[in-house]
């Protein structure tokens, strides 16, 4: 089978994706690829720069090694090393990888380097090529230590050795002499490590070692660029399998699917033929079946929601919806290890209440919990601010003591996750009933911002909203006809 997979994902790299690389080229410099970094990344990144400048080679040695602090939270825990790579590794590495993935930004398969509105939009137009489709998704089990040698040399290998003397001239900071050095970089399927042990004030060097295939946490162009090459092609081959059509885009190792309903009994199947099932196959079978790629948590999801890039999904009224995931967004950032004399406990809570204000203060029920971290621990106060977590506690406390939620209880919702998501992403809140979008109207008045609106449907809609007259901020929004206007005197007082 990794035969045919190479035959097959041979033809798409030259048909489809390598004339993207040799199209109309463009000169990058390394000042263009330094100023995409801040701070201690990039001092250090230039002072990577200069080494290479004196000495004119790359050095390929990683360092394995662990996170510092972190810990074990089980008796039997499994060992997570990352990989280290050399100053001169990450800094030609990084330069290398940028230029090809701005060539290829603009795919709509490939999901790297965007916000979550340039995302919803590449996901609609994904979407849209695919009718009466069912997002499917699943996660790579012990992905990156999956990718073995044949696979790496098939894939990265062929795609940088074809693509590779056309892009260097137009890398300018790089001096062309060194072909041989650069291209070791993007195509060596193996890679010599080591791993230290401190002793004292002293680093003593205990294990080297050499691995075959691997796609390595810190290597610059196997992560990203190179994951996401092979599980392109991964879904692309299952699909050719299946004789169906698929709309897909990956981002590294995350990968979402669109499917056809009538198609999706085929794509299941050859998935299967191609994939191991995480699930139940034992460790020790897994090398004799497929590609050898293990998936778990394999979703077919005819809720029309998914995962995707860590951040929650969903099809709503054909308006695709992201956000971030609640649980992970309230939980991250209650314990941190960062503090310091200059930087306080007071100091890192206004930081994360901060970015939760900023992410979520419109929404009924995030909103309360931030205003709970508000009253209940220690914030730093700069200027400007304990006025607005004043307004922003007055803004809760009002909020919740009238009928709103009563309505939003008794709304007759189409499903359980619409009534899920109202809680949680204003968008939804835009897409419904007049009534139901009191909370985010309330609020954006209580900061002083323009409310979400619906889009007008029409030109002659349009044409009437421009002949009333205009309404000031301290109007109460619309409530449909029979509906309860309590909430008015609250809204009329912001």
């Amino acid at each position: 089978m990794v035969r045919k997979f190479l035959r097959f994902a041979h033809r798409v790299l030259d048909e489809e994706i390598i004339p993207l690389i040799l199209t109309s080229p463009q000169f990058y410099t390394m000042e263009q690829h330094l100023a995409h970094y801040d701070g201690q990344k990039r001092e250090d990144y230039a002072r990577h720069w200069q080494e290479f400048s004196e000495r004119f080679g790359v050095k390929m040695t990683m360092e394995c090694m662990q996170k510092s602090n972190e810990l074990a939270y089980n008796d039997a825990p499994k060992p997570r090393f990352l990989f280290n790579p050399s100053g001169s590794l990450k800094v030609v590495g990084t330069y290398m990888n940028a230029y090809y993935l701005g060539r290829l930004t603009g795919e709509p398969w490939l999901g790297v380097g965007l916000n979550t509105g340039q995302l919803t939009d590449r996901i609609s137009a994904v979407r849209a090529t695919i009718p009466d489709s069912i997002p499917v998704t699943w996660d790579g089990s012990n992905h990156d230590g999956h990718q073995f040698e044949q696979l790496i040399d098939g894939i990265d290998g062929y795609f940088f050795k074809k693509t590779f003397k056309h892009v260097l001239p137009y890398l300018s900071s790089l001096p062309p002499g060194l072909y041989d050095s650069y291209l070791r970089v993007l195509v060596a399927s193996s890679t010599q490590f080591y791993i230290s042990y401190k002793r004292g004030g002293t680093y003593t060097r205990v294990v080297n070692g050499k691995i075959r295939g691997t796609t390595f946490s810190g290597h610059p162009t196997r992560t990203t660029l190179g994951n996401s090459l092979r599980v392109y092609l991964y879904a692309r081959f299952v699909a050719h399998r299946a004789g169906v059509k698929i709309g897909t885009i990956v981002a590294g190792d995350d990968v979402l699917c669109f499917i056809s309903r009538n198609d999706l009994p085929r794509f299941r199947k050859c998935f299967w033929d191609v994939y191991i099932d995480g699930t139940t196959v034992k460790p020790k079978d897994r090398c004799t079946h497929g590609l050898g790629q293990v998936a778990k948590d394999y979703k077919e999801n005819y809720d029309q929601t998914f995962d995707f890039l860590s951040k929650y999904g969903m099809i709503y009224h054909e308006n695709v919806i992201l956000n971030r995931r609640i649980e992970r967004a309230l939980l991250s950032g209650n314990d941190t290890n960062k503090v310091n004399k200059t930087f306080t406990i007071a100091h890192y809570n206004w930081a994360i209440t901060t970015g939760l204000m900023a992410w979520a203060r419109t929404w009924p029920v995030v909103s309360k919990y931030i205003a709970s971290r508000i009253d209940l621990i220690p914030h730093w106060t700069p200027s400007g601010w304990a006025m607005k977590a004043k307004r922003m506690r007055q803004g809760i406390r009002e909020f919740f003591g009238h009928q709103f939620l009563h309505h939003v209880n008794h709304y007759d919702y189409t499903s359980v996750s619409d009534a899920f998501y109202l809680m949680f992403n204003p968008r939804a809140i835009t897409l419904m009933e007049d009534d139901i979008r009191f909370a985010p109207h309330y609020f954006d008045m209580l900061y002083d911002r323009a409310p979400l609106k619906k889009p007008l449907q029409n030109e002659s809609q349009q044409q009437q909203q421009q002949q009333q007259p205009s309404k000031s901020k301290t109007q109460t929004p619309p409530f449909s006809k029979g509906r309860s206007r309590q909430c008015s005197k609250a809204a009329a007082a912001a």
